[in-house]
């Protein structure tokens, strides 16, 4: 639908001056309106390649560009600088020979005040706990699919900490799915 087809947001019409779309519809015809993009529109983006695929190896996820391919960056807030840096995420069989890509992740980490960095967002499947204070890794474990997600934590009625982390996976990287919400205690 070009932009000639859709009319303006107008008050009025409800009480209290709401807002509504109108439509009109243009003089051309329907098939020359679709042929042709109106004059100084946007160019049409797509997250997928021509064929299809994204800019990776579609059967094994390798992107097409130099790794790192994830990292996880860490900003000295002072200053401004890069503290550190390290890859984020692993493909197993690059790992098995010693290479540490990162993988595409999407999601959030968590800081907690003890210098943990918690961070599962990597479609390696993995939850991870970092040093905040040099990027060491300190932990991981697989989850039963990846946590495109943000981790959150709290106090128990225990008094003990948990960091919790839905591991739903889906979304735009395909990945495997699944319903799970695990809790982690802190010792």
């Amino acid at each position: 639908m070009t932009a000639g087809q859709w009319g303006h947001l107008q008050a009025g019409g409800r009480r209290g001056g709401g807002l509504r779309r109108t439509r009109r519809r243009s003089a051309a015809a329907p098939a020359a309106a679709a042929a042709a993009p109106a004059p100084n529109a946007p160019p049409t983006l797509s997250k997928t390649t021509p064929e299809g695929g994204r800019f990776w190896d579609p059967a094994k996820r390798w992107s097409c560009t130099e790794p790192p391919w994830g990292e996880l960056v860490a900003v000295n807030a002072n200053t401004g600088d890069i503290a550190w840096r390290v890859p984020l995420g692993d493909f197993e069989e690059l790992a098995a020979k010693g290479i540490h890509t990162g993988t595409p992740s999407s999601g959030g980490a968590i800081t907690t005040a003890g210098n943990l960095v918690f961070i599962g967002a990597t479609i390696d499947g993995y939850f991870r706990a970092f040093d905040a204070r040099n990027g060491t890794l300190l932990w991981s474990d697989k989850l039963p699919a990846p946590a495109h997600s943000t981790p959150s934590t709290y106090l128990g009625r225990d008094g003990k900490q948990y960091v919790v982390i839905g591991a739903n996976g889906g979304g735009y990287f395909g990945s495997p799915s699944s319903d799970e919400v695990i809790a982690y205690r802190l010792k």
